[in-house]
Order: structure tokens, then C-alpha cells, then sequence
């Protein structure tokens, strides 16, 4: 299926992701699919699964197979296309287009993709397929041919190893190329890798509260000018806020929270709010703290041109390869594991464990219960780990060289 996956702003400034075909016009099913089994869920979420829906049609497409026809005749996929389906959920993007295409394909011509999107793939094609079925067939026993195709599916699915088991890869940044960025990114300095004044004080802005917060990319593009006062810097869940007017809203993915900042940063913020942002009259029309010095000046700056910084950055120094604003989410993560290390050494490990549990999640955003700063807090586990071997070759040493 060809079209587009889109976000529409509803007048009353609420968010929702919509597949349109080539015509222009939306797709019925599965944007129906997305008004009653994913209303509740966030717009990224939705467009992702319309996404990868609009795959699954590519597949009916390949296969020539129309479930709507086919659901409304009672009949389910069958064995042998559930599994077609499932290698089909295996193959990269580009191998997708050629099989559409009728391309010619030599055996060695089909690339995978990665598991993840392979397991995205199966999960959405599910559960969409349950819902077209369930809507379109009026066959009494219908449970019982979901059932079977949802066994297909597990009987056929590849086994991965638990994401438990496999290492994360640590994402961090050393002393050394904080020094550097603090030091090269400063207004006026020559090797700064913009030109604009403006530019620089809000870019060295946006770095110095990722560094200081640990805030995602969003919570960062979202920020209110009255969200950092007397030194605090506050995140809000602001989801489909009537103020932006950016069609691909920025907001927070994480739980509401206050978080301390120096008085330096505090200093550089309302240099930027009274000295630059000042001085866009279209800025003083919404309330939003960044905003754009090239492109719709004073409007209100997009993810994008975070992401467009930390391009500009690595170009620039090449000892920075890899640094992006989630770099610093991580290293925060790893600054509150030393501070509490250092806090509470004189408690046992389950007590230093208990307030880890207790401080962490009021700082990242995350429920009492996440398990998500295991991943981010992988560096600071294998500096740990690394200790103990140390620690307990030498105690080793020390005792072969007692024995001899």
C-alpha cells in the first residue's frame, strides 16, 4: 500500500496519527483501527503502528490477498500464508520495495532486518489482523479461527535470546569531552561550530540543562519560558497542548518532575530569555523556550534542529563521534549512581539498593517500578564489575605470593 503516515492537529489542539493513501484520502480500517484500540496510546505510538500496518498491506498487495474481502467471507489467512507472512516480517525495507517491485531476486539479493523491527512487525500485523477479523467476519465460531492463526504466529516465531541476557551497549561521555564541549561551545569562541551569536547562547543553553537534567530530546523542544524559576527546572506533560502549533509536537514521554539547577545555568537562561529570545516579536506569542533563528524566526524550535545541534557538533569535533542528546540521560544516570555510592557508603548494599530505588525515578521521570535504569545505568555496573575483578585479583596475588 502506498501513502503516508501523518499527525493532524484537531482544533481543539488534540493530536492523531492517520495512514492517507495516495489519493489523498484516509485509509478506513486502519485509522479506525487507531481511534478505538490505540486512542489512548501516544501519537508516536500510533504512527509507528500505522507504519508498520502500512507494510502489512504491502505484503496483501505481494500476495495478492485482500483481507477485506476475505474477512467478510468468513475466512481467515491460512497456515501456509501466516508463515509467508512471518518471513515476510524478516526482510529489510529495501527488500520489501524489490519484492513489490516483481524485481528479479537472487537468493544472496535478500537482506534481513533487525530483530527488534521483526518483532515489532509480528506484534502489530497480530494484532491487526484480530481486529479487521473481528470486525469484518460474521462467523459465530470466529474466536476459535483467531486462535489458530494467533498459534501459527507462536509456533512460528523465531526464539531471541531475553533482552536480559544480552549486554546494552553503554552510551556515555568522559570528563575530558565535557571540558571540550564546555570550553569550545562558549559564545564567541572560534572554534564554535555556529556563526550566529543567538544560536550559540541558545545551542550552549540546551546543552548545559541536558547535562544538568538528564531530560529527553521532547521534555527539552517543550519547555515553557515559566518552567525554570529560582533555579528549578520543571517538566510538564503538556499532550496535545493548544499552544503548539508545530505538527509534530514535542512532549514529555516521562512523569512530571522538578529538578534543581546551578545558578550558572540559571544566569546563561535568562541571559537568553531577556537578551535573544527578546528580541523575535513572534516569540513573545506562545510561551515556548527555544526557538528558531534561521528558518520561522521566533517560532517555536522543532526536534529536529536538537538533532540538527548534535549533527553540527559531531562534524565539528571529531573526538565527539557519537554524542547525542540521550548521551547525557545516561551520564546522568551514571552521576546519581556515584552520588548515592558516595552518599551512603556506610550502608549495606540492599540499603544503598533501596535508596537508588526511592531517589532515581523522581529524577529520571520514571514509575516506581520501571526497570529502565538497569539499561541506563550499565556504565556505572561495569565500572563495579570491574573493581571486584581487580579487587579480588590482587587479593589472589596477595595470597599465592603469602603461600610461596
Amino acid at each position: 500500500m502506498s501513502g503516508s503516515v501523518v499527525e493532524l492537529r484537531m482544533s481543539n489542539g488534540v493530536r492523531q496519527a492517520m495512514l492517507i493513501g495516495v489519493d489523498g484520502i484516509p485509509v478506513y480500517y486502519p485509522n479506525l483501527y487507531v481511534t478505538t484500540v490505540l486512542r489512548h496510546k501516544t501519537k508516536e505510538t500510533q504512527k509507528d503502528q500505522l507504519f508498520y500496518i502500512r507494510q502489512l498491506y504491502e505484503w496483501s498487495e505481494i500476495e495478492n490477498v485482500d483481507f477485506e474481502r476475505r474477512f467478510r467471507s468468513n475466512a481467515h489467512l491460512t497456515e501456509l500464508e501466516v508463515i509467508g507472512l512471518i518471513e515476510f516480517c524478516a526482510w529489510s525495507a529495501e527488500t520489501i520495495g524489490k519484492l513489490k517491485s516483481k524485481a528479479s531476486m537472487l537468493p544472496t539479493a535478500y537482506v534481513q532486518t533487525g530483530k527488534d523491527t521483526f518483532k515489532k512487525r509480528m506484534l502489530y500485523f497480530q494484532s491487526y489482523l484480530e481486529f479487521l477479523y473481528n470486525r469484518l467476519s460474521s462467523n459465530t465460531s470466529k474466536q476459535s479461527d483467531i486462535d489458530a492463526v494467533r498459534a501459527t504466529f507462536k509456533t512460528y516465531r523465531p526464539k531471541f535470546r531475553p533482552a536480559s541476557t544480552v549486554a546494552p551497549k553503554v552510551k556515555k561521555i568522559d570528563d575530558k569531552q565535557l571540558d571540550l564541549i564546555f570550553e569550545k561551545l562558549l559564545p564567541g569562541h572560534p572554534d564554535n561550530p555556529w556563526v550566529s551569536k543567538d544560536v550559540q547562547v541558545r545551542n550552549l543553553l540546551i546543552i548545559h540543562i541536558l547535562n544538568s537534567t538528564g531530560f529527553r530530546q521532547g521534555e527539552v523542544a517543550a519547555l515553557y519560558v515559566s518552567d525554570i524559576q529560582d533555579c528549578k527546572i520543571s517538566v510538564y506533560r503538556r499532550h496535545n497542548d493548544p499552544n503548539d502549533k508545530r505538527t509534530n509536537q514535542p512532549s514529555a514521554k516521562t512523569l512530571e518532575r522538578t529538578l534543581p539547577i546551578d545558578e550558572d545555568v540559571m544566569e546563561l537562561y535568562l541571559n537568553y530569555v531577556m537578551q535573544v529570545r527578546s528580541q523575535y516579536p513572534v516569540a513573545k506569542k506562545h510561551p515556548y523556550l527555544f526557538v528558531n533563528y534561521r528558518v520561522n524566526k521566533g517560532e517555536p524550535m522543532q526536534r529536529a534542529a536538537i538533532n540538527q545541534l548534535f549533527v553540527d557538533i559531531r562534524n565539528m569535533f571529531p573526538e565527539l563521534k557519537g554524542l547525542t542528546s540521550h548521551v547525557f540521560r545516561h551520564h546522568m544516570n551514571y552521576t546519581i549512581s556515584k552520588y548515592i555510592d558516595k552518599a551512603y557508603a556506610h550502608l549495606s548494599p540492599e540499603e544503598r539498593a533501596s535508596h537508588d530505588e526511592s531517589m532515581r525515578p523522581s529524577f529520571m521521570g520514571h514509575s516506581p517500578n520501571s526497570k529502565t535504569q538497569r539499561v541506563y545505568n550499565t556504565r556505572y555496573y561495569n565500572e563495579k564489575a570491574d573493581e571486584f575483578m581487580k579487587s579480588r585479583a590482587n587479593r589472589l596475588n596477595r595470597k599465592d605470593s603469602d603461600d610461596s
